[in-house]
């Protein structure tokens, strides 16, 4: 899917699917589209689970290391963990907390 990415990408934009991505790189704000899960509960047999925030971004458009700070949908978070890789790596998921 790699040289597909960029193309899925602008068209989930297009239909209102992505949220906004603010992070400051070398003091300049860089705006990036990206896939995002608000966390929660979600209850499941009677039992509650915790829902984590996180993104789902185009590698190539970001370098988002544990700990950097950002801010979707002028919410402010830094990253949990290290991101992870999905499929071939063109997609990574970064787990959030707040800032």
């Amino acid at each position: 899917m790699g040289r597909f990415g960029s193309r899925f990408m602008s068209t989930f934009a297009r239909h209102g699917m992505l949220s906004t991505l603010e992070i400051q790189v070398a003091g300049e704000t860089k705006r990036v589209d990206v896939g995002y899960e608000e966390g929660g509960t979600v209850v499941i047999d009677g039992i509650a689970h915790a829902v984590e925030h996180y993104i789902e971004y185009e590698k190539s458009l970001l370098d988002l290391r544990r700990g950097t700070e950002l801010t979707v949908d002028g919410m402010p978070f830094k990253v949990k963990r290290p991101p992870d890789p999905k499929g071939d790596g063109t997609f990574c998921i970064a787990f959030l907390e707040p800032a």
